[in-house]
């Protein structure tokens, strides 16, 4: 849960991307978010199409942001109500 609340001193970018990029694993991304576009795609793709979003730095960080609203969600669900 802390993940997004580092990104601004990262240039809006994961910790967890920037070393990454620095050895050489996002060489050939199309967006700014190279962890998403990479590792998050199977679960991204396919409920993007459903929404009608776009494979683009819009559409995957209207994703980003779907998948942690979700996961907000859950935690809230779980430290609640159980």
């Amino acid at each position: 849960m802390m993940i997004p609340m580092h990104w601004k001193f990262f240039d809006n970018q994961c910790i967890s991307t920037v070393i990454s990029k620095k050895l050489g694993d996002f060489n050939e991304t199309v967006t700014d978010s190279a962890f998403s576009e990479v590792y998050m795609k199977w679960l991204y793709k396919p409920i993007m199409n459903i929404l009608g979003l776009k494979w683009n730095e819009d559409g995957i960080n209207k994703m980003v942001h779907l998948h942690w609203i979700i996961n907000y969600i859950l935690v809230w669900y779980y430290t609640f109500y159980f």
